[in-house]
């Protein structure tokens, strides 16, 4: 019986032109090609390659052949395609994400995902970046969206956007701080977002490589808190720029230059190497088009531009 794997390792063949590279491309010897061309002939009765050129030419029943094979081919790409659409109709898209990416443009990924695929059910998780990549790591998750602070071998990923942050304090507090400094205890409170934090590990660790010091430090796991700690005064720390500038803007915080400048924090789609395939690309390019990490976009979710005052 002629199998799909013979008609796929022929078309190769002349593709390629070559058993070698044919060999190359599906990632087998080329003995194991030879012999699948050769159970092929005895299954067809007759010769696919004519032997008498050094070159893979077929002969006049091998050229027929190719063009049946390549139609069964295509039949069987169509049928696993439509297998695979109702197997993911069937099962969850699963999506974590940091705090950041939830109170932006999160919202707009999930308004895209279920208008180009209404049968999708859509998942969704926000949690500490380390927790996040460890529910994927585990299979808990298809795809995260995290600070690129995470690695393993089984898990790729695609960088999609840079954050900017810069150092921010309450407008009327702090004002003898102009500049912040490196090799030089700081006089004030360093507001942590912690190790279990993308961004934080990514930034605390270069913090720590330009040997920044703070007379006291605090912790806190929530970015929205850490801006409310900051306009109240308790201490300082860093903010992507883009998502809290209208509260700079607004007089609720300010920004605070330093030297040298905190480092912009790398954010990318994750997957599993297990991953749905038939989701990688999609995902990938949605998360590429729609990233915006502004709090002041109408695409994204939480807009931070203070309500306006009531009327006197």
């Amino acid at each position: 019986m002629v199998t799909l794997k013979q008609l796929e390792t022929l078309i190769w063949i002349v593709q390629t032109g070559s058993f070698q590279r044919a060999a190359a491309r599906l990632n087998m010897t080329q003995s194991t090609v030879s012999k699948r061309i050769q159970e092929l002939e005895r299954e067809v009765g007759f010769a696919v390659f004519d032997r008498s050129y050094r070159s893979a030419r077929l002969t006049e029943q091998g050229s027929r052949l190719l063009e049946l094979g390549q139609s069964m081919l295509d039949i069987g790409t169509e049928i696993a395609q439509i297998s695979n659409s109702e197997r993911l109709r069937r099962r969850p898209l699963r999506i974590g994400v940091t705090e950041l990416v939830a109170m932006t443009w999160l919202p707009a990924l999930v308004r895209h995902l279920r208008d180009a695929y209404p049968d999708l059910d859509i998942r969704t998780e926000v949690d500490l970046g380390r927790a996040i990549f460890t529910r994927l790591q585990q299979h808990g998750l298809d795809f995260a969206i995290l600070p690129g602070a995470f690695h393993d071998r089984n898990v790729h990923s695609v960088q999609i956007d840079e954050v900017s942050n810069v150092w921010m304090s309450a407008a009327a507090v702090h004002p003898e701080v102009q500049r912040l400094g490196n090799h030089r205890r700081m006089p004030v409170t360093f507001i942590s977002q912690g190790s279990q934090s993308g961004s934080g590990a990514w930034i605390e660790a270069w913090l720590r490589r330009h040997d920044f010091r703070f007379e006291r430090s605090v912790a806190c796991n929530s970015l929205l808190a850490i801006a409310g700690l900051i306009t109240s005064g308790i201490g300082i720390s860093y903010l992507p720029k883009a998502s809290f500038a209208p509260l700079v803007a607004a007089g609720r915080l300010r920004s605070i230059p330093s030297d040298p400048p905190l480092p912009s924090v790398p954010y990318s789609i994750m997957h599993h190497v297990d991953a749905p395939s038939d989701w990688v690309a999609p995902m990938v390019e949605a998360a590429l088009r729609l990233s915006d990490f502004s709090g002041t976009s109408r695409r994204s979710g939480l807009i931070l531009a203070p309500a306006n005052p009531p009327p006197e």
